[in-house]
């Protein structure tokens, strides 16, 4: 697949994210990875409709953070990103988030899996870490300081994309990033379920709707794979609201 790496704002933007890691604090900056930098398809571009996926935090990026140059760290960004290619071949292709991926494309009517963009709410994974690379790891405040570092990318990101709808499998645990990384948006409960299982709100910033649930390992494990099915009749209502 043929990925479209933006060479503007977006891209300025990841390659000052790099120059101002410096200002994280130590204990921080030695435990990440690069940034991932999202390429876009001609299919997502074509797309009537455009839907953006969201996930927790990058995973599969080791390239350590610390003492990188700007310019390497976005080489070697895109060439993890094209090698991945959506999960296509890859052993990730048959996990709960990919399955959820395509499953939301299907029914939204879009190529799947290209006709959707994919994004993580953390651009960054912890490294070094043998037991996880949740961003989460970190204390509270330390993942508001890498919140607050990456703002300008996350919002980059969201002008380069420029969705309708952005669909977020981060799980409540991860509303606080959500909150602060689009800080007009005011989740809602959606359907007959508590606003922690469920829940949409509207960006004015972004001009977007939000729809947020849990991850699909969660969804898989707790039985609630139904739930995906709820988030995309949600979007096809605001589509079509007669």
């Amino acid at each position: 697949m043929s990925y479209e790496f933006d060479n503007t704002a977006y891209g300025a933007a990841y390659l000052d994210s790099i120059r101002t890691s410096v200002g994280l604090e130590n204990d921080v900056l030695t435990r990440l990875s690069i940034p991932m930098f999202s390429g876009v398809t001609q299919a997502y571009r074509q797309s009537k409709v455009k839907v953006m996926i969201l996930g927790q935090e990058t995973a599969g990026e080791y390239t350590p953070l610390l003492n990188i140059k700007p310019d390497e760290a976005r080489r070697i960004a895109i060439a993890g990103w094209t090698k991945f290619d959506m999960a296509v071949n890859q052993p990730q292709y048959n996990s709960p988030y990919w399955r959820a991926f395509r499953e939301i494309c299907q029914k939204l009517d879009l190529e799947s899996p290209y006709g959707a963009a994919w994004c993580n709410l953390f651009k960054v994974q912890r490294i070094h870490d043998k037991n996880t690379a949740s961003i989460r790891r970190f204390t509270f405040q330390q993942q508001k300081q890498i919140q607050a570092w990456q703002q300008r990318l996350f919002e980059a990101e969201m002008e380069f994309f420029n969705p309708d709808h952005v669909i977020c499998l981060t799980g409540p645990y991860y509303d606080h990033a959500l909150q602060e990384s689009v800080p007009d948006l005011k989740l809602a409960a959606m359907t007959m379920h508590p606003q922690r299982q469920l829940a949409s709100g509207h960006s004015t910033r972004f001009n977007c709707q939000f729809v947020r649930t849990y991850h699909p390992g969660y969804l898989q494990r707790a039985k609630k794979w139904t739930f995906i099915k709820h988030v995309c009749e949600t979007i096809k209502i605001k589509l079509n609201p007669d």
